[in-house]
C-alpha cells in the first residue's frame, strides 16, 4: 500500500483479534515512518489516521473503565485529536450555552450586578395605558438582553486564563457555578492545546511534544 491509499482508507479491525489488529496497525505505522521518499505532510496525515484507528481500537477493547471513560470523553470533545476542531468548537458552544441559561434563570441578580458594576438597576413603571402587546414586546426584549448579558459573562469566564475574582462579592452558589465553569474552561483549553493545536509543528515545538 502506498501512503496516499493509507491516508484515505479505514481498516475493518472488528473482524480481527485485538492483538492482531494492534500488530497490524503498528506495522503500518513503522512502514510510514520508514518511508523517507514521501513528503513530511503526507507522512503526518497518514500517521494521524493510523494513530486514530489505534486509539479507537484501544478504546473499544480496553479492560479499564477509567481509560475507556477518558477516551470516550476525548472522543466526544475532540475526536481524540483527529479532525476534532469542529467538534471542539461545538462542545465549547454547548458548555457556554448551558452556563448562560443557568446564569439567566438562577442568578439574574448577580449577573446584572456584575454587568452594571453593582449599580442598582432602575426599574421604571410602564407608562399608563400601554397595551398588552407593547408590554409583551418589552418583556421579550428584556429577556433577550438578559440572555445576552449571561452569554457574555459565560464566554468571559470560560475563556479567561485568570480566575475571575470579581465573582467573590456575589452569592456563594453563584461563586461555585462560575468557578466550575472557569475550571472546565481551563481543562478544555489544555485539551485543545494537546490534541488539536499540537497537530501544528510550531505548536509542538512550543509545548515540547
Amino acid at each position: 500500500l502506498d501512503l496516499i491509499t493509507l491516508k484515505q482508507i479505514w481498516f475493518d479491525l472488528d473482524k480481527m483479534e485485538p492483538i492482531d489488529a494492534e500488530r497490524f496497525l503498528n506495522s503500518l505505522i513503522q512502514y510510514v515512518n520508514s518511508n523517507s521518499n514521501a513528503s513530511e505532510d503526507l507522512r503526518e496525515e497518514t500517521l494521524a489516521r493510523l494513530n486514530y484507528q489505534a486509539v479507537q481500537l484501544k478504546r473499544t477493547n480496553t479492560g479499564s473503565w477509567f481509560e475507556r471513560a477518558q477516551l470516550d470523553i476525548l472522543q466526544l470533545i475532540v475526536r481524540n485529536g483527529y479532525g476534532g476542531g469542529a467538534r471542539f468548537v461545538i462542545s465549547c458552544l454547548i458548555v457556554t450555552l448551558f452556563f448562560s441559561l443557568v446564569y439567566q434563570f438562577k442568578y439574574p441578580t448577580d449577573i446584572a450586578a456584575l454587568i452594571n458594576s453593582d449599580k442598582p438597576e432602575i426599574k421604571s413603571p410602564p407608562p399608563a395605558g400601554i397595551g398588552l402587546v407593547r408590554r409583551l414586546r418589552a418583556s421579550v426584549l428584556k429577556s433577550i438582553l438578559n440572555f445576552m448579558q449571561s452569554m457574555w459573562f459565560s464566554v468571559y469566564v470560560f475563556l479567561s486564563p485568570k480566575f475571575p475574582s470579581e465573582i467573590f462579592p456575589r452569592t456563594p452558589s453563584f461563586q461555585l457555578v462560575a468557578s466550575a465553569e472557569w475550571g472546565l474552561g481551563i481543562c478544555m483549553m489544555i485539551i485543545y492545546l494537546v490534541y488539536i493545536a499540537s497537530n501544528y509543528g510550531f505548536i509542538r515545538s512550543l509545548l515540547g511534544i
